[in-house]
């Protein structure tokens, strides 16, 4: 019930800010509005109103246009209804409301005003998460790969950052990941004089626990605080990601969170909660790098056997034990890779981040940026088949994906809100008849050549484009369903 009543209320949200984007804009330029229409099917509200005068003029120079609201059994849709004299015999006062008569320019941006609508929204929604707050790793740092400048500098992995000092500044208290990649792209990066990181170090066993919902808990005995010198010079290109230069994260620890049974760790007697040092005498500091030596060790056949350090916890203390193991060869995406049958490391340990009104505007550009950029092209490769059909989803995984974002919280849902808002708009836009995109590609064509298409060259690319979303529609469908069953 609660992913059917999340889907809905996002439907509601997204497609009436889809088209009141239309609306408002067509309002505006001068347009007249017979119906705003939210929904399909049976009508289950309506209500007459006069529209809001247009921009910069009084409504003594307006003609009154009456229009209609409506609410509608299917709220799976909706649509904005113009005034158009070349399908209706308008009265003289309204033949210039008509939306046909209206300049090029004006035109697009009516059609143009609806996918951006749910652009800003997801900006807008985006803001409101950040500023609500968001769950964010703790600022714990992967092992920095051999070579890498943060190796250099004397980063670990493990390391968790505490504060970052510019040079000739203040100390900056670091309280997530992000927190740490925010503050150091701008005070160690972008900062000529170079900084200090201070972290703080494991000298002694920690004691490892997972809590009901598999994050990792460790329980430190001793640490130590270790001050890290970023020069300038070190930074190297401004372009480069701090991945580029060694630090990523989340850190998650070399440990095992889970046995699968029959599986090789298993033969072996591993256990969960055993924390692996070395694997073939190469010391181990995170789970990111024993997942890539396990990976690894299937490329050749048979698979190397893999001779583990492993450190076990106990009630009088840890115990260092030996173990050896052949993985088992499997082949995943056309390559061969080594496979021991665990899951390692466990959710990383998180905190709620809580941003100020600019920071979050900030973070709210970045983000619609970046998941706007991932999305178009996600949909370049369905186009051009570089990717498959089965990542389409419907109806069923969007009432799936909004239940488990509610049920997570606020933030949580915005964020799903937000997405599904940018997909909306950007989708929108592509040149494909009956969408937005394929007006506007319409309007290109006037615009280089003077004249509109056809009608009948219109009414055949309306078809065409229509039978294109209803295959993806039924395609997404059938998806869920495959889902569904085989789960």
């Amino acid at each position: 019930m609660l992913s059917f009543l999340s889907l809905l209320l996002a439907l509601g949200l997204l497609i009436g800010v889809h088209e009141y984007g239309h609306y408002k804009m067509a309002v505006g330029l001068g347009v007249g509005v017979e119906r705003f229409s939210f929904g399909f099917g049976p009508v289950l509200y309506k209500k007459s109103f006069v529209a809001a005068k247009p921009w910069g003029k009084s409504r003594q120079d307006h003609p009154r246009c009456t229009s209609e609201f409506v609410l509608s059994l299917f709220p799976l849709g909706g649509y904005v209804k113009f005034l158009d004299g070349g399908r209706e015999n308008l009265p003289e006062h309204l033949s210039a409301l008509s939306f046909d008569q209206q300049a090029l320019w004006a035109r697009a941006l009516i059609v143009l005003a609806g996918p951006v609508a749910n652009l800003l929204l997801a900006f807008v929604l985006l803001s409101g998460m950040f500023m609500l707050g968001v769950n964010e790793p703790l600022a714990f740092l992967n092992q920095p790969p051999p070579g890498s400048i943060a190796k250099r500098v004397g980063f670990l992995g493990g390391d968790q950052v505490e504060r970052i000092v510019p040079v000739g500044g203040n100390a900056i208290q670091v309280t997530s990941l992000g927190d740490f990649e925010r503050n150091f792209q701008e005070h160690c990066l972008l900062n000529q004089s170079g900084c200090s990181v201070e972290v703080l170090r494991e000298t002694d066993w920690p004691l490892v626990n997972f809590n009901d919902q598999g994050e990792l808990t460790l329980k430190h005995s001793s640490s130590v605080q270790v001050q890290l010198r970023w020069p300038a010079h070190e930074s190297g290109s401004e372009s480069q990601t701090l991945s580029d230069l060694g630090l990523s994260g989340p850190w998650a620890p070399p440990v095992i969170e889970q046995v699968q049974p029959d599986e090789a760790a298993q033969a072996a007697g591993l256990q969960r909660g055993d924390w692996i040092l070395e694997v073939n005498g190469v010391e181990v500091h995170d789970a990111k790098t024993l997942k890539s030596i396990i990976s690894l060790s299937g490329v050749s056949d048979p698979p190397t056997l893999l001779h583990l350090s492993v450190m076990r916890g106990a009630k009088k203390g840890p115990t260092r034990l030996d173990f050896e193991l052949t993985p088992k060869r499997t082949l995943k995406d056309g390559r061969w890779e080594g496979r021991m049958g665990v899951y390692l490391g466990g959710r990383p340990a998180q905190t709620v981040v809580h941003q100020s009104p600019m920071q979050a505007l900030s973070s709210a550009w970045k983000t619609s940026t970046l998941w706007s950029w991932k999305i178009g092209e996600a949909i370049w490769k369905l186009l051009t088949f570089q990717s498959s059909l089965k990542s389409l989803a419907g109806p069923i995984t969007m009432a799936q994906s909004a239940g488990e974002s509610a049920h997570v919280g606020l933030a949580a849902f915005l964020a799903y809100l937000a997405m599904v808002s940018l997909n909306l708009g950007i989708f929108n836009l592509l040149p494909i008849p009956v969408l937005d995109g394929g007006h506007l590609a319409g309007y290109v064509w006037e615009g280089a050549w003077g004249r509109p298409l056809p009608k009948g060259v219109v009414s055949v690319l309306q078809r065409v484009g229509l039978i294109f979303i209803l295959i993806l529609t039924l395609l997404a469908f059938f998806n869920d369903l495959i889902r569904v069953f085989s789960a």
